[in-house]
Parts: structure tokens; C-alpha cells; sequence
């Protein structure tokens, strides 16, 4: 198993909480507030400013979504003209939008799920914030400020827990899934990011400053697989980094 070392890809102002790589280019969620969008050889650019912090962001559909610390939903087509939608009372932490579905997650261990207008809640039962959910073929996968990972499946309508995984030391604060659904990759404040087995959650791959020193050297606050076999990382100390990863 390989990981290859992390290149330095950009460096934002601020620290970063949410990224997503398209192709139209990466944009960057901070804890200013303030919304960027990326594009190589050009210069990072200002697309949205608030007086809150902005912890992720997603673009699906032509649409761009991102949310922030006073439970607001924002999306915009254009990355001009903005909507927000109140969704929760306390702070949104987590997004993941594919194919018209959209889920959040928040404090109190909360996830919510649109339809059509209206928002569905659910609960994990930990009391806890939940950092990070994606969803994949039947299941949700989440994790969150208690550094456990959290499978669920669907049963009648509604989202149950089924296993939860001690995953991490401190939060984790991002996961991502490989293209072709077979490694899970996450990040946490411990300043490390793991590679696992999506399956059955058997642990690959941890990689720190311990082990490489382009590793980052503060908090991880997200990945992000590009394809199956090459990854970006950012966090605390502002930079995004480029992995390759294979399994030997």
C-alpha cells in the first residue's frame, strides 16, 4: 500500500473547511466566511462573503450549494445571485448533493434530508455534531465531532444506524468515497487522514507528520477523491495538497 507525497496545489487566505473539486474548477469554503472559486494558473477568486463561518460546499446539477454556522443553506447558478433557506437552528456542518438529492448535517447529531420544499430531520442518537455524510448505493455514511464513523441504512422511509466504527482521536471533519465506491477516505483534527475499506471499514492506510513530511501540520477539514486512485486534502494551515494512492 502507497500513498504518494502531498503536492501543494494553492494556498487560501484562510483556513479551509469545504472544497470541491469540478470541472469548472475547485471551489473553497473558509472559516472567514468568505467562498472561493480555483482554477489552475489563475488567481483564487471571491465569490461569496458573509460575517459566519462557511463549513462546506458542493456543486451539483450547474448548481452550487454551500452552508454555514447559522444553519443556512445558500445555492446559486450563476456564483453571483444567491438564495438562502433556514434549515436548522444551530450550526450545518455536513452537505452531500448527487443527482437531485440533497442531505445536511448538524449539531445534536442531525441529518436533513430535501424534499421538494420541505426538509426531513433525522437523529443519530449521540447527541454530537455530525461533521460529514455521503451517501452510497443504500447506505449513509457519516462522522462527526465524537470521531466515530456511522453506517446507515434506510428501513420504511427513514434513516437508521446500523454500525459505528471508533475511527479517529479527535473529530472528523470530512469523508469521501472513491469513484468506484471501494476506499473511504477521512479526515480528521487529529491532523491525520485514513484510508479504508468502504465494505467492512478495515483500516488501510493513516497517513500523519509522523509518517510524511508533506503531511499537513494542523487540523484536516476535508478530502476529496478525484478518481480511484488520486485524492486532495486541505485544513488549518491553508493548503490544498495532491495525493496518489495505491493499493499493493
Amino acid at each position: 500500500m502507497k500513498t504518494g507525497e502531498g503536492s501543494a496545489l494553492a494556498k487560501a487566505p484562510d483556513a479551509i473547511f469545504g472544497l470541491c473539486a469540478t470541472d469548472s474548477g475547485v471551489f473553497l469554503s473558509t472559516l472567514g466566511g468568505s467562498l472561493f472559486h480555483y482554477t489552475h494558473g489563475e488567481p483564487i477568486r471571491l465569490l461569496l462573503k458573509l460575517d459566519c463561518p462557511l463549513y462546506k460546499v458542493a456543486y451539483s446539477r450547474g448548481i452550487l450549494g454551500a452552508i454555514d454556522q447559522k444553519g443556512r443553506y445558500w445555492e446559486s447558478e450563476n456564483f453571483q445571485d444567491w438564495s438562502h433557506t433556514q434549515v436548522h437552528g444551530g450550526s450545518l456542518r455536513g452537505m452531500f448533493g448527487s443527482e437531485g438529492q440533497l442531505m445536511l448535517s448538524g449539531a445534536q447529531g442531525q441529518i436533513f434530508e430535501r424534499r421538494g420544499h420541505d426538509w426531513i430531520s433525522y437523529t443519530d442518537g449521540s447527541n454530537e455534531t455530525i461533521y460529514s455524510l455521503i451517501v452510497s448505493a443504500e447506505t449513509l455514511i457519516t462522522a462527526g465531532k465524537d470521531a466515530q464513523i456511522r453506517a446507515w441504512k434506510k428501513e420504511q422511509d427513514d434513516w437508521k444506524v446500523k454500525q459505528s466504527v471508533p475511527a479517529h482521536m479527535n473529530a472528523i471533519y470530512a469523508l469521501s468515497l472513491s469513484h468506484d465506491g471501494e476506499f473511504l477516505l477521512s479526515a480528521s483534527r487529529d491532523r491525520s487522514f485514513k484510508i479504508w475499506k468502504a465494505s467492512d471499514f478495515e483500516l488501510l492506510k493513516v497517513m500523519d507528520a509522523s509518517k510524511s513530511k508533506d503531511a499537513h501540520s494542523r487540523s484536516v477539514n476535508y478530502a476529496q477523491w478525484l478518481d480511484d486512485r488520486r485524492f486532495i486534502t486541505a485544513g488549518d494551515d491553508g493548503q490544498i495538497k495532491l495525493w496518489r494512492w495505491s493499493r499493493e
